[in-house]
């Protein structure tokens, strides 16, 4: 997963502006982390499965 500088900022800006947002959901430290608080693993992987081959095809035309 990604967990480049910029993806962390972002989450640090919206949990600041977020004030009902649990500690546990403020604490993560990328956008994986924050996914899995709503998804479980597989579908995770269904969904980047299925966006990377969406994008692969639109590169491609």
């Amino acid at each position: 997963m990604n967990t480049g500088t910029e993806e962390n900022e972002i989450l640090v800006c919206a949990s600041e502006y977020i004030k009902g947002m649990k500690a546990v959901g403020r604490n993560a430290k990328s956008v994986y982390e924050v996914w899995k608080l709503f998804f479980p693993d597989i579908v995770i992987e269904e969904i980047t499965i299925h966006a990377n081959d969406s994008l692969r095809i639109m590169r491609e035309n």
